[in-house]
């Protein structure tokens, strides 16, 4: 199913009278990320067409209301809680046979997380791997940006990820969401792109480095089978036993994204020249599962030095001070 456009401004009265009636019980609302929208959506839309039954609507906004705002359902009486609902599916009446899309759900939403919803719906790159490797094909000169002119052309790869060649990307739709995200992306108008903002195109998950990190600092130390679930979830592309390329990148990405929410490109190569220094043992530019135990651990036994484990380590192999 395809998205018609990327209009949300026909909905906004909608969408800001809930946001009216929550300031007006001093509800404080608790922000529900895209990952976490199409989460609930995906229980109900059970044949994955991006759109629900009629009869499961009423069951889907209960549970969307009560996720995505704290205190809802206990702030607001039956009957506002019913205008709100009737204000959601004022569309249904226009939806092929009494079903409601997503598309149209997605618009109801603060515009930000509408189109960050429907864009991880049709986006076919689900891993930090698969994003390195889109990333690299247009920071070709690593300055660590791409151009906003080049950002329509990355969504594209994005989009277009494990599809199958009969199944192309209209560029077109490419620019809508190119447009409509870089107000989000760009925000001091430099026109310049860097790979921290741009990783938010990922899907929201568990950072797979942090809780290794967080295990082996309660632990000591990880065992083989936790050291080779963490290698496994990013040797993705050579599948051979060791983390090159793309795949460190994704792993180093990670890593410094448990430490730091504002790191860049530079930051990641820099930091992988720090741990290949320091724990590729047979200097062979790959970390393989005993090599990626050892980075995992030293940062662990970095935590008893106070601060930040991860700089810590980064500062104690480079030689850089803080």
């Amino acid at each position: 199913m395809a998205f018609a456009g990327l209009n949300f401004m026909n909905f906004v009265e909608r969408r800001n009278f809930i946001d009216e009636k929550l300031r007006e019980k001093g509800v404080e609302k608790k922000p529900l990320s895209a990952d976490g929208f199409l989460e609930i959506w995906s229980h109900y839309d059970k044949d994955g067409n991006l759109t629900i039954e009629e009869q499961e609507v009423d069951d889907f906004l209960n549970e969307y209301l009560t996720s995505a705002h704290a205190k809802f359902i206990e702030a607001l009486s039956d009957a506002e809680i019913a205008r709100i609902k009737k204000a959601y599916i004022q569309g249904l009446n226009v939806e092929e046979g009494g079903r409601i899309s997503l598309e149209y759900m997605a618009k109801l939403l603060p515009v930000e997380l509408g189109i960050f919803v429907l864009f991880r719906a049709e986006s076919r790159a689900k891993t930090a791997v698969e994003f390195m490797d889109i990333w690299k094909r247009y920071d070709k000169d690593l300055s660590g940006f791409i151009d906003a002119s080049e950002f329509a052309l990355l969504l594209k790869d994005l989009l277009r990820t494990g599809s199958s060649p009969v199944e192309p990307v209209d560029l077109s739709k490419a620019r809508d969401y190119a447009e409509a995200f870089l107000p989000f992306f760009d925000i001091n108008h430099d026109g310049k792109l860097g790979l921290n903002e741009l990783a938010r195109l990922l899907p929201s998950k568990e950072n797979f480095v942090q809780l290794a990190v967080d295990k082996a600092i309660k632990l000591d130390a990880l065992s083989a089978s936790d050291v080779q679930q963490l290698l496994d979830k990013y040797d993705r592309q050579n599948v051979n036993g060791t983390l090159e390329g793309n795949e460190l990148s994704a792993f180093v990405r990670d890593l410094l994204a448990t430490s730091n929410n504002d790191y860049s490109a530079d930051m990641v190569r820099d930091f992988e020249e720090v741990i290949l220094k320091a724990c590729d043992v047979d200097r062979n530019g790959s970390l393989d599962a005993k090599e990626l135990a050892l980075v995992i651990n030293s940062i662990a036994n970095a935590q008893s030095k106070g601060g930040d484990p991860v700089q810590n380590f980064y500062h104690q192999h480079s030689g850089k001070k803080s």
